[in-house]
């Protein structure tokens, strides 16, 4: 996702001569994926939505979620939506370390704080 989300930001949204070739053919289908994603800036989609998906990945702990939060917030970040997709990607990366780690126990496999009473 970072690779794209940089092949976007230098290769496709902010040459100028792209631009300027924007502007004389808009009708072209590149140039309007172009105008709606720098349209989502002034928005701060990007970022919105993954803060969004940060926040929900915390709560319902899918790893799925998860990855698709973090790959909307290292695109945010890159994307000029900076502020709301750190705190995403942040979310998103705390609830990737919590799924994947694996459970830890103490010498007898229990969780720590549960014990058992032996007579």
């Amino acid at each position: 996702m970072l690779a794209a989300a940089l092949a976007a930001r230098y290769l496709w949204i902010e040459p100028f001569e792209y631009g300027e070739f924007c502007r004389a053919n808009e009708a072209t289908l590149a140039c309007r994926l172009r105008a709606a994603l720098i349209a989502s800036f002034a928005f701060n989609g990007i970022g919105y939505a993954a803060l969004l998906v940060g926040a929900l990945s915390l709560f319902i702990r899918r790893f799925g979620l998860a990855l698709a939060g973090a790959c909307l917030g290292v695109a945010g970040l890159v994307l000029y939506c900076y502020d709301y997709a750190a705190i995403g990607f942040l979310l998103s990366v705390l609830t990737l370390a919590r799924v994947t780690a694996p459970a830890r126990g103490d010498e007898f496999g229990q969780q720590h704080g549960e014990r058992e009473d032996y007579a």
